[in-house]
């Protein structure tokens, strides 16, 4: 069966709520080696500022019970209490004015460098859950896909953890069904020594040098934690429909015993 990587890059404020449950669900989802790029020095990206996120929830203003010295205690004891191997990298590429960028596909680069002991390895945020649906093992579904260097997961949007904080993510069940995300930012496990670096220019479809392959949602698919308000208007313009909500229940993940906090 093949070991398997998970990169991400992440604020630490902004996620110190969600880490350990993110963290723990994949460990027991098989993953055993963790890539973890803190960007806490970054200052933002498409409306994120280091106080707020690019939907607007007010992640200091959460967390200003913590000092940035218990912040960064908070993540060392988590990532010291999971079950797989977890590697903190303090992660602050600047430009030429010193400004510290997010450096997400650098990031790719570099993990794919670093995980070398990996036979695959997944590229997704917090706010993100790989789900199988039909209950089939992660590593039997990889294992399945070993002709090819890359499988695309689509994914299924639920409610915003930020509109359940003190709630698992993973027992949030409102969700937007019926919807076809193939053209909506999907995310790869990637063969190990498959990325073609010279052309990787965006996460959702990260260049391989042989053939990639796309899972039915219903056998593997990953769970998106992030519809609200903001995200809700932009998803109406992209798909043209002025009635799209949060439709749904979806206790699957629930159902299946992976999800929720020791």
């Amino acid at each position: 069966m093949p070991r398997i990587g998970m990169h991400t890059v992440f604020v630490a404020r902004e996620n110190i709520f969600f880490l350990k449950e993110w963290l723990d669900y994949h460990a027991r989802l098989g993953v055993s080696d963790f890539f973890l790029y803190d960007n806490s020095r970054s200052a933002g990206r498409n409306g994120s500022t280091p106080k707020k996120n690019k939907y607007g929830f007010k992640f200091a203003a959460l967390t200003k019970r913590y000092t940035d010295d218990s912040v960064a205690e908070e993540i060392q004891r988590i990532v010291a209490g999971v079950d797989a191997r977890c590697e903190l990298i303090c992660w602050s590429p600047m430009d030429e004015t010193g400004r510290v960028l997010y450096g997400q596909i650098e990031s790719v680069i570099d993990c794919v460098e670093r995980a070398q002991a990996c036979d695959w390895i997944g590229f997704f945020d917090i706010d993100e859950f790989v789900f199988s649906p039909s209950g089939e093992q992660l590593k039997a579904l990889l294992s399945d896909a070993s002709d090819y260097d890359g499988v695309t997961l689509l994914q299924k949007k639920f409610e915003d953890r930020f509109l359940n904080i003190g709630r698992p993510v993973t027992e949030i069940t409102r969700c937007i069904d019926g919807l076809d995300t193939s053209r909506w930012a999907p995310k790869m496990f990637l063969k190990k020594g498959a990325l073609n670096k010279n052309t990787a220019e965006n996460i959702h479809r990260l260049p391989v040098h042989g053939e990639t392959f796309t899972f039915d949602p219903a056998r593997l698919r990953f769970n998106h934690y992030n519809v609200n308000r903001k995200m809700l208007a932009w998803a109406r313009d992209f798909y043209n429909d002025s009635s799209l909500k949060l439709n749904a229940d979806d206790d699957s993940l629930c159902r299946s015993g992976i999800g929720g906090i020791d």
